[in-house]
């Protein structure tokens, strides 16, 4: 137990790390742009990991689930992320050609954004699964710290620069600099995983079978849960001028620490959720998913009370235009508390392999923050969008500790629930 402490201590450190650079960029992009320059960036952040999941194609989850038994065999996990990694590119070329006949009839009317939105989305969908491959042979503290920290490093870097030599920022110059950064990120995942387990001289080994029927039912639900994630930051363009998303954005970054800690606890505790779906641990199970409740309570309510209590100080810091964020700070942390409360009964599920109940949930709640959409957006706005995000979310958490606990009742773990060879 003391061990298991001492990783959750240190990737607390590493994952708020992570947070304090992701703060500091906000900061500065709020100083030079203002509230307008935060909306540009959200919206190209949120469509590029929108892209970037459908690129990944659930290869990301279904990795983690594979490594665990691959990584006996290093000559067969070099080839399984191989084959991951042709994939994802097929299905990014086609996206891509879509993208580009989209612009050619007029849909889209900047190729430049269009073109780094592309490259963007391709290396966020692959480092992704060097990522959460990483975390699944051991090395969760290094690959949590690169995902995390390393874009916003990146990115920071390069708009000072960007500031030192131009004496003003763009959205465009903004945008290329996160480019920068998911680009340098992938390199860096991609490389370390390849090293670690050998590299080149390990491909020409037999290759474990990667079949579409294998990893599709995680993309569905990658979809659906990025597009729940990313859905405000997709219609708030119907409904809000580009400073009150640029608002929105900046209370949804401070409340980003409720994601950021279920992340950092998911890199420790998927891997254990998946052994015990391949021994048919249901109590093992059931304590990770307790102890994953008890720490995300214990990690978000100081912090977010933090956050709360001292907005009114906070704020300025970040330029002007951002105090209207109150209230929609307040609004989201309601639903966040419950996201909290829940755990990783998520996690859980797609461990196990009821990934289809997880997506079902998500899938419904999605449905149900489209149908309120129209009236709370119209009628109130930004906030509106907020009441509505954190409504579902708040029942999505609660429907998916209801049927973990479901399946943690049942007698035995089904044998198609068990983590394939």
């Amino acid at each position: 137990m003391k061990l298991k402490w001492q990783r959750i201590v240190g990737l607390t450190g590493l994952r708020l790390t992570g947070i304090v650079l992701q703060t500091g960029i906000l900061m500065l992009v709020g100083r030079v742009a203002g509230p307008a320059g935060v909306g540009s960036l959200q919206l190209f952040l949120a469509w590029t990991c929108s892209i970037g999941e459908l690129t990944a194609a659930g290869l990301p989850t279904h990795a983690m689930r594979q490594m665990v038994s691959a990584q006996k065999s290093r000559a067969s996990a070099v080839q399984y992320f191989t084959q991951a990694a042709s994939r994802l590119s097929l299905i990014w070329l086609l996206i891509m050609v879509v993208a580009f006949v989209g612009y050619w009839q007029g849909y889209i009317e900047s190729a430049l954004e269009l073109g780094m939105t592309a490259i963007a989305a391709f290396c966020f969908a692959l480092y992704r699964v060097a990522s959460e491959s990483l975390k699944a042979v051991g090395k969760v503290d290094m690959s949590v710290f690169v995902e995390s920290a390393l874009p916003p490093l990146i990115a920071g870097m390069l708009i000072i620069a960007g500031y030192i030599q131009w004496g003003e920022v763009s959205p465009m110059i903004i945008i290329a600099s996160f480019t920068a950064g998911f680009l340098v990120t992938a390199a860096v995942l991609v490389m370390s995983l390849l090293r670690l387990l050998g590299g080149a001289s390990n491909r020409r080994a037999a290759a474990p079978i990667l079949t579409w029927r294998e990893h599709s039912p995680y993309w569905v639900t990658a979809l659906v849960s990025i597009g729940f994630l990313n859905f405000p930051f997709l219609v708030l363009p119907n409904f809000a001028p580009l400073t009150e998303i640029g608002a929105f954005a900046f209370a949804f970054k401070l409340l980003n620490l409720s994601t950021t800690i279920l992340l950092m606890l998911s890199a420790i505790y998927g891997p254990g959720f998946a052994r015990c779906a391949a021994a048919g641990d249901k109590a093992g199970a059931r304590k990770l998913l307790v102890q994953t409740q008890q720490l995300s309570m214990l990690l978000y309510v100081p912090l977010v009370a933090l956050l709360i209590s001292s907005y009114q100080w906070i704020h300025p810091l970040f330029g002007e235009g951002f105090g209207q964020g109150f209230s929609i700070l307040l609004v989201l942390a309601a639903g966040q508390l419950v996201s909290a409360m829940t755990g990783l009964s998520g996690q859980l599920l797609n461990m196990s392999g009821a990934g289809a109940n997880e997506m079902n949930i998500q899938l419904a709640s999605l449905l149900l923050a489209l149908s309120l959409t129209p009236i709370s957006g119209n009628q109130y706005g930004a906030l509106g969008i907020a009441v509505v995000y954190s409504l579902t979310m708040a029942l999505k958490s609660i429907g998916s500790l209801w049927m973990a606990r479901r399946l943690l009742r049942s007698e035995t773990i089904p044998e198609s629930n068990l983590m394939p060879n």
